[in-house]
């Protein structure tokens, strides 16, 4: 009687299974309990005159369209092929580079092992932080597995008059986080119709090449300023303010403030956001 009744227990425990309703939720990949999603930086180290890197902004393009928002990108022109050529030429007299972007380069010398290269949180890989455009997707998958370490907000008003735009980045650490660690606030601009060569078109020298995400310059210098004064725990929280003037060449429309904090020892990455700072 006892096993009979045992039988008839489990019986019931899974028609009851049958009678549980929705809604049924699952966490999102990179992502924790207090709805902070964990964010990539990819940094595409490109120049105007480089043929073969216009490849590397497809493969940004294929990566966004599987993870949307969750990545963002920075065009980075740098080294001799980002050298424009003397006002007064027909082509590529535009001058992409940027302090910011030459202070970066040197300090991971991307134009020196060869462009197109880049960065994915600057994550080291095989011993290096600087990756071909072809491995970029296999880091991005791995570093959305693992659940946020900090969250970044971005809050932008943008004066037309005087071309000024201001941010506010609010930052809170959910996990601990040792070491030291500094803030990157830095403006990016997207759609910059100009020249490119692409060894793929014939012929070579495209005058209606689609630049995105280009970077523009920095909001509070090129290493950033310091978030806090050691290691992060969780619940800290850090507020900080800035002020840029934009270029009249740029489309405020088409820029964006993208706010980054990263290891000082490390070079590596915790978290990203970006903003427009027009809604």
């Amino acid at each position: 009687m006892k096993k009979l009744f045992s039988i008839l227990l489990v019986v019931a425990l899974f028609a009851g299974c049958d009678k549980i309703e929705g809604p049924y939720s699952e966490k999102p990949q990179g992502s924790n309990d207090t709805g902070a999603v964990r964010k990539v930086l990819i940094e595409d180290y490109t120049g105007q005159k480089c043929g073969n890197c216009p490849r590397a902004a497809e493969a940004i393009d294929a990566i966004k369209a599987i993870y949307g928002d969750k990545i963002v990108a920075m065009g980075i022109h740098v080294g001799f092929f980002a050298d424009p050529n003397p006002s007064g030429s027909a082509t590529f007299t535009y001058d992409f580079r940027t302090p910011v972007g030459n202070y970066w380069d040197n300090e991971f010398q991307n134009s020196g092992i060869g462009l197109p290269n880049g960065m994915v949180n600057r994550k080291v890989v095989n011993g290096n932080a600087v990756q071909s455009y072809s491995n970029w997707a296999t880091t991005v998958a791995q570093i959305l597995t693992a659940e946020p370490d900090a969250e970044i907000a971005v809050t932008n008003t943008y004066s037309a008059g005087t071309r000024q735009v201001n941010t506010t980045v609010d930052i809170d650490i959910l996990d601990d986080l040792p070491g030291n660690y500094m803030l990157c606030v830095y403006l990016t601009e997207d759609s910059i119709v100009n020249w490119q060569k692409d060894y793929a078109l014939n012929p070579n020298d495209i005058d209606t090449y689609v630049h995105r995400h280009v970077l523009r310059g920095s909001l509070n210098g090129n290493a950033g300023t310091a978030v806090g004064t050691g290691a992060l725990a969780p619940g800290n929280t850090f507020n900080q303010q800035f002020s840029m003037t934009l270029d009249p060449t740029w489309v405020a429309g088409h820029c964006a403030v993208v706010a980054f904090l990263y290891n000082t020892a490390t070079k590596e990455i915790v978290q990203v956001e970006e903003k427009k700072i027009i809604q």
